[in-house]
């Protein structure tokens, strides 16, 4: 969620590099939300790589995330983890404004692949 669904923004679609190191503090924040949500349903902390770690390896990703590059490209069925996040933060009482944002940009994304009007194109 800090990096491969935040490459889709509204007009364009970004590394993941620049999606978390672009404002490194919301990407702390979500990842740091996500973390809280895996141990809620069982995770141990030595099993999640802390932000970091994550963060420097987002440096060397220089390309756009795969779903990211899918919606770009105008697929109507994309892997859907962004709101399989959110539906498990749901059922334990959790809500994250970005996350939730980040759910209806995808789906914008979709509507205009369904309506035949994909990639950066469709967006002008």
């Amino acid at each position: 969620m800090a990096g491969n669904y935040r490459c889709i923004e509204p007009e364009r679609i970004r590394s993941i590099r620049e999606a978390v190191h672009a404002d490194l503090a919301t990407s702390r924040d979500v990842y740091n939300w996500v973390n809280r949500l895996c141990r809620s349903i069982g995770a141990e902390e030595s099993e999640l790589v802390p932000f970091e770690r994550y963060a420097d390896v987002a440096l060397s990703l220089s390309e756009p995330s795969s779903v990211a590059r899918a919606l770009a490209s105008g697929a109507t069925e994309i892997e859907r983890v962004d709101r399989l996040i959110q539906s498990i933060a749901a059922s334990k009482s959790m809500q994250h404004h970005i996350v939730d944002a980040n759910v209806e940009l995808v789906n914008s994304w979709l509507r205009r692949s369904h309506d035949g009007r994909s990639g950066p194109a469709a967006l002008k």
